[in-house]
């Protein structure tokens, strides 16, 4: 489904530009020979206290470890850290989810270091590596690791955290109540609410995209953001970004997890349509408060005639 996979391109387009120029801060200029603590130090003395992440940099044994810190000033969001030692801005990008946090609120920058030295002999191919901290609509603090060097999914699996607590969306399958309570779990994790504008299935990816109803970013303005799943492997559902406009929220525990499970086994084995040319499944708010579910399929005839099993509305419980 191309639309679906578009999606997908433009969440990680966006967050890998916010990434891409904190590790470009990290590694620019000359390497900063001051500690982690003292580069933390010195930003934040320009920048404030108020900030909505912090990295730490490990680029390997013989080079020094890097922070940057990413924040708002004077309407503009960027990422600063330590050039030819000065601070420095290292670029501006578009803003975040998140809101804006005293520095004393995220885990220490010893914390962080750490985080990002014991997953750099750990993993495999993963340099430089990265250790964030930021934050998120709802309040908390999420921390991850990523592996500057991996394209596709630069974030470490099982190393997530929000507010200490692992942060992890297991492998979902769309015919069981336990997937839909993950996801509702994840959302109000991340968000503080469970409204959710849409959940987007594509069978031949095998990935799930799940869109927040309306969130803010660390400007305060209203925006949507996406979280990545798949149903072959648990998934870290970070980092959040802004995304397009979203339509009606719903919750899923407002129609039940196991009413939704059942409803989605019931068209997967479905005798009245091709089950097989089934490409994508969405699930959106409906009219009257209902959840809206429809089921997208490469059968013409299927799509003419028989729309009927293709899609329905699940009222609240």
């Amino acid at each position: 489904m191309d639309w679906q996979h578009h999606r997908v391109v433009v969440v990680r387009a966006a967050a890998g530009m916010a990434a891409a120029v904190t590790v470009a801060a990290s590694l620019a200029g000359c390497t900063p020979t001051k500690s982690p603590k003292d580069q933390l130090a010195e930003i934040t003395a320009v920048t404030g206290n108020q900030i909505f992440a912090m990295d730490v940099t490990v680029a390997g044994a013989t080079k020094r470890d890097n922070v940057s810190v990413s924040t708002t000033r004077d309407g503009t969001t960027g990422s600063y850290a330590l050039n030819d030692g000065k601070v420095a801005s290292q670029g501006s990008f578009d803003p975040p989810v998140g809101v804006l946090m005293d520095v004393s609120a995220f885990p220490s920058i010893d914390t962080l270091t750490e985080l990002a030295k014991t997953t750099h002999k750990e993993e495999d191919n993963c340099a430089p590596t990265t250790a964030r901290a930021a934050t998120t609509p709802s309040g908390a603090i999420a921390t991850w690791v990523e592996c500057n060097n991996r394209q596709d999914h630069p974030a470490v699996d099982g190393k997530a955290t929000i507010n200490g607590e692992p942060l992890l969306i297991p492998a979902l399958d769309l015919t069981t109540a336990q997937s839909y309570t993950a996801i509702d779990q994840a959302v109000t994790q991340l968000f503080g609410t469970p409204n959710i504008s849409d959940i987007l299935y594509d069978v031949e990816s095998r990935r799930i995209v799940i869109s927040s109803g309306e969130t803010i970013n660390t400007q305060g303005e209203p925006c949507h953001a996406s979280i990545g799943a798949t149903t072959t492997q648990p998934t870290t559902p970070l980092p959040l970004t802004c995304s397009g406009m979203a339509g009606p929220p719903f919750a899923i525990n407002d129609y039940g997890p196991d009413t939704i499970a059942n409803t989605i086994t019931s068209l997967l084995t479905s005798p009245h349509i091709d089950v097989a040319a089934i490409s994508g499944i969405t699930f959106t708010g409906g009219d009257n408060g209902t959840l809206h579910w429809e089921a997208n399929s490469h059968n013409l005839a299927d799509r003419k005639d028989k729309k009927q099993y293709l899609e329905g509305n699940i009222p609240k419980r």
